[in-house]
């Protein structure tokens, strides 16, 4: 993590005890970091600031998933700081399904029922 990804970070309480910083791979728009601390571990998204340009609405974003958290298809959101385009969630023991994931015929059930 550079100094203006770490200053970017420096109000947000949850990750003032952290143990490590580890690079996520995979995102477009956004720099993804795990960050593991005495409590557990949480996803921490610096979104790109031209990330606008390309009408991804971040206020949504947050919104979105506040609502996937609460109807339990989504991970809790821990912070959200707007104005320096950074979102915390749970961290979630697991991998992202591929697109052969997503046409294993066994999975179509069960994402289905997450989509409910």
């Amino acid at each position: 993590m550079d100094g203006v990804d770490a200053a970017r970070l420096s109000g947000l309480a949850c990750l003032a005890h952290a143990t490590s910083v580890t690079p996520l791979v995979g995102g477009i728009t956004n720099r993804n970091y795990r960050v593991t601390t005495p409590d557990g571990s949480v996803v921490v998204r610096l979104s790109d600031p031209g990330s606008s340009d390309l009408a991804v609405d971040r206020e949504n974003e947050y919104l979105n998933s506040m609502a996937a958290a609460r109807s339990g298809v989504g991970a809790r959101v821990v912070d959200y700081l707007p104005g320096e385009g950074v979102l915390v969630v749970e961290w979630i023991e697991g991998r992202t399904f591929t697109e052969n994931d997503v046409r294993t015929p066994e999975n179509l059930p069960r994402i289905a029922a997450a989509c409910r």
